[in-house]
């Protein structure tokens, strides 16, 4: 495996960002959103061959324990899944390891699966035999803080026995990031291993990358129902795990859970608009890694008092905050806020309320708030209740 050769240095071939959101290593890759990573002369084109036997292809990178100038890999015109030219590899040397690699500079996270396939065929006239096998890979690597090192890796290995010297073969290996990284780089890796008593020659062309990302799952958003604590009637009772805030004192707050109306179960958040330029509102945080690539949604439930709705100047909000992490002072770096009218609100049936946002920048070690709150302005008025607040990262 390439890790383990330690005339390979680490070089940069491309930019690509390659999503976000969470999960582990998976062997397949989750159903989802799929982006194309930009591999370069994934088709072996440039440079056009010369028959030199180590001819390299452009914008990849040779390693092996054989020096390049006496490689027995090189692009050719012998064979090509498509257009003129792929990359020939022929097992003559015992024991030997040689292959190319490419490396893309990127963030990357366990949300996300990266797949890497190249088409192969052993060639008519010597096929592939012996104990010489085939190698793709991906690996993952941390960033030049942490030295270049790998941080894990898949490799899928290829018998002779599973190339076909009549038809191309797609092979595909997909791995996910055991960890979440920023500026580090993803490797893709094309290489062959002789062994004792290698033989034949093979072909390979077409080399693609993708990354698929999971649908938007929820977060960990902690009494979005507002059920806890019961409600004892009091006028400012909290709901747990939500953080008050506003320019009136919490013991004097005109939120608190109720049993007066429900979206789902028994409890919802009741707002009462009574004070002129009051601002009151809850929020709760969630630790969390973000970028440029995610979506977050924030939706919550709203329904006007039947007997006293929402009037006036008085509005109700829900928003989304980025916070930065601890050394930047926790600081918001952006934000996004939905003004909900009381013309906007029922008093018979539950609206739904939905607000999205994405990060300016990637960022680890910070935050995300969601935010209910009530601006009352001059002259408000009236009551609404809100319920089953959710949220979701994608």
């Amino acid at each position: 495996m390439r890790k383990s050769s330690p005339w390979v240095f680490f070089v940069v071939i491309g930019l690509v960002t390659l999503a976000l959101t969470t999960i582990g290593g998976a062997s397949a890759a989750p159903v989802g959103t799929i982006r194309n990573i930009p591999l370069h002369n994934g088709g072996f084109r440039r440079p056009p061959s010369n028959g030199h036997a180590n001819q390299a292809p452009s914008r990849w990178v040779y390693f092996g324990n054989v020096a390049q100038s006496k490689s027995s890999v090189h692009v050719t015109k012998q064979a090509a899944h498509s257009d003129h030219q792929s990359l020939m590899f022929t097992a003559n040397k015992s024991n030997a390891i040689e292959g190319y690699w490419q490396g893309i500079d990127a963030q990357y996270n366990t949300a996300e699966a990266v797949s890497f396939s190249v088409y192969f065929k052993s060639d008519h006239h010597s096929p592939l035999k012996g104990t010489a096998q085939a190698n793709i890979g991906v690996e993952f690597h941390l960033p030049e803080g942490e030295g270049y090192k790998v941080l894990n890796e898949r490799y899928l290995a290829i018998k002779p026995s599973e190339l076909s010297t009549t038809r191309w073969k797609k092979f595909t290996v997909t791995v996910s990031p055991t960890r979440d990284v920023i500026g580090g780089s993803v490797h893709f890796v094309i290489s062959m291993a002789d062994g004792a008593s290698p033989g034949g020659t093979f072909y390979v062309d077409d080399a693609s990358a993708k990354v698929q990302v999971k649908p938007m799952a929820s977060t960990d958003l902690h009494n979005g129902g507002f059920e806890s604590p019961p409600s004892n009637g009091h006028a400012n009772q909290a709901p747990s795990r939500w953080v008050y805030f506003g320019n009136v004192a919490q013991s004097k707050s005109s939120v608190h859970v109720t049993k007066q109306a429900a979206h789902s179960d028994h409890q919802s958040l009741m707002f009462t608009a009574n004070k002129s330029n009051a601002i009151e509102g809850y929020w709760q945080g969630i630790d969390a890694q973000y970028n440029t690539a995610e979506v977050v949604s924030f939706s919550v439930y709203f329904k006007s008092d039947h007997h006293s709705p929402l009037k006036g100047t008085a509005q109700a909000n829900v928003g989304v905050e980025f916070h930065l992490p601890k050394g930047e002072g926790y600081k918001v770096l952006n934000e996004r806020y939905l003004a909900i009218k009381p013309s906007e609100l029922s008093t018979t049936r539950w609206k739904k309320f939905t607000v999205t946002v994405a990060p300016t920048r990637d960022v680890v070690g910070g935050s995300f708030h969601f935010v209910i709150s009530m601006a009352d302005g001059a002259s408000p008025g009236g009551a609404f209740y809100v319920d089953d607040a959710s949220a979701k990262v994608r």
